[in-house]
């Protein structure tokens, strides 16, 4: 139920996001379970996780060095989630910088595209208007561009003396998938991973610049006390509550996808009395249901505090069956822990280094910018301030 353009970076519907529900599809989710998003392989690149967070922040201290203070995290951001994303895919010897640098824009183009692919859908007949055909061009030559990065990193592998048999590249090699589904599902990945972790920790970080206070009772958990932390460790994040929280908030007050990626009924069915024939697409809106005032007090307004044990049970179960993000169901995001974990040690480490602040008078625009992902629709730009010793700057 995905556009017809989609076909041209989905190897004709063949991901795991594009896939039916089936035989194919299950064995491609049990391969990124097994393989990708296995508990084991997540776990075997912390320190790789924790040192590219370091790496992340000395960058964008650099860069408010030159600029009296003035940052856009995003690219680095971004870049940081391609790398553990990449090792996933690849192993844990992966360390092109071309590739990271290089498959961004197509990532950040696939979804900017989004919009058109739909327009195209409803109507059809502009695939075949000359003066609108630029869309389809153009998803060719993002097309070329995945190849020209994705294959060779897979030749690499496969020429390697110890390839890695733990990636999900070995996986996808040891089933036969052909080598153009292989391409596309691994790119697939980086496009699920990559703008969901990275937009979460921007809006993240524009809620708590809005909420200085929400910022600095967050700061006084993960640096443990007034100063900052050396580095805020994988095992540490899993410890503080205050964080999880604030993530969850994010989640909730901004979820990524808010209409979640399209659904299809595969028997007839019922829905409060409604018929919905077999093959119907369904789009669910997770962003109603995470602003629900039947469900949350308040919805409109940033609190963390409301996912923490300070709640009636009655009102902790009913945020709990209404807390769906990630979606839900058999295709709820197979990314989900990984997802958080990495938003949650990308914002402790921010936090603990740096003091956002407002670039301007005004704050963060908060104003979204809908396609299949909701972004910021101007990216942020704030002010920081280095948290060396307590109440200290460097700019």
């Amino acid at each position: 139920m995905l556009p017809y353009m989609f076909k041209y970076i989905s190897a004709n519907w063949t991901t795991l996001s594009t896939s039916d529900h089936g035989p194919y599809w299950q064995s491609l989710r049990k391969g990124v379970q097994g393989f990708a998003m296995n508990p084991s392989s997540i776990s075997s690149q912390t320190l790789s996780q924790e040192k590219e967070a370091i790496a992340m922040t000395q960058k964008i201290q650099e860069q408010a060095a030159v600029n009296g203070g003035i940052v856009h995290p995003i690219d680095n951001i971004r870049h940081n989630t391609i790398r553990v994303v990449g090792r996933l895919c690849f192993g844990p010897d992966f360390n092109n910088e071309t590739f990271v640098v290089g498959i961004d824009p197509f990532i950040y183009d696939i979804i900017n595209i989004a919009a058109l692919a739909r327009f195209a859908d409803a109507f059809p007949f502009t695939r075949y208007i000359p003066g609108l055909r630029g869309p389809f061009r153009k998803v060719a030559e993002i097309r070329d561009g995945i190849v020209s990065l994705v294959e060779p990193e897979i030749t690499r592998y496969q020429s390697s003396k110890s390839p890695c048999t733990t990636c999900y590249l070995h996986f996808l090699l040891s089933n036969g998938y052909t080598m153009e589904t292989i391409i596309f599902i691994l790119f697939e990945m980086f496009v699920l991973s990559v703008d969901s972790t990275s937009t979460a920790t921007t809006w993240a970080l524009a809620f708590l610049i809005r909420n200085s206070e929400i910022q600095h009772k967050l700061f006084k958990e993960v640096s443990g006390g007034d100063e900052k932390r050396e580095r805020v460790t994988v095992d540490q994040v899993s410890k503080m509550p205050y964080l999880q929280a604030v993530v969850s908030e994010v989640f909730r007050m901004k979820p990524i996808a808010p209409l979640a990626i399209p659904h299809k009924t595969v028997n007839d069915t019922t829905l409060t009395g409604l018929k919905i024939d077999k093959g119907t697409a369904v789009i669910i809106n997770i962003y109603a249901v995470l602003r629900d005032p039947k469900v949350w007090d308040e919805p409109e307004r940033f609190m963390p505090e409301r996912f923490l044990n300070e709640n009636a049970l009655s009102d902790r179960m009913a945020m709990e069956r209404s807390f769906i993000p990630f979606g839900a169901g058999r295709r709820i995001c197979v990314g989900m822990d990984l997802g958080k974990l990495q938003v949650g040690l990308t914002l402790a480490n921010l936090i603990n280094s740096f003091e956002w602040l407002a670039a301007d008078g005004d704050g963060p625009d908060m104003t979204d910018d809908f396609t299949i992902i909701l972004r910021m629709k101007e990216p942020l730009v704030a002010r920081i301030k280095a948290r060396t010793n307590l109440g200290a700057s460097l700019f």
